[in-house]
């Protein structure tokens, strides 16, 4: 019995050696043999980051209007919308400004959960939302 597991494991690992040692090694071209055209992709890739703020800006105002004529239905509709801009810069505003990042982040949640209660304070929304707008018009303004 000892005999028939040394022997599948030595089988075991020769299968697994042949197939580390067949597998091909994928390379990326662009990278190894031209670097500018990798940093060309990469660039073409990128967001931009004041686009992005435009986006979350717009999001925010069409977020306030909605809130403002308390139709609290089509506001949670509008600010699904912030994250997807929203993460794609987040990283690099936390980067550069902890405070911004904090802010926003802060904000956001505020107006997020507030959309989701039964009966939304509108109130509360809007101070979130008008210190949301300010902190990024601030930052948009710092780049």
């Amino acid at each position: 019995m000892v005999r028939f597991n040394t022997s599948l494991v030595l089988i075991l690992m020769g299968s697994l050696m042949f197939t580390a040692c067949s597998t091909p090694q994928v390379s990326d071209s662009n990278s190894q043999s031209n670097p500018v055209a990798s940093e060309t992709t990469n660039a073409a890739t990128a967001s931009d980051p004041k686009s992005d703020l435009n986006s979350l800006q717009k999001v925010v105002l069409d977020t306030t209007n909605a809130v403002d004529a308390k139709n609290f239905d089509q506001a949670k509709e509008e600010f699904e919308q912030f994250e997807e801009y929203w993460s794609k810069i987040e990283d690099g505003v936390k980067d550069k400004s902890a405070d911004t990042y904090k802010q926003v982040e802060d904000a956001a949640d505020t107006v997020s959960v507030g959309l989701k209660v039964s009966s939304p304070d509108q109130a509360k929304l809007l101070d979130a939302l008008r210190s949301l707008s300010t902190t990024l018009e601030q930052y948009t303004n710092s780049l």
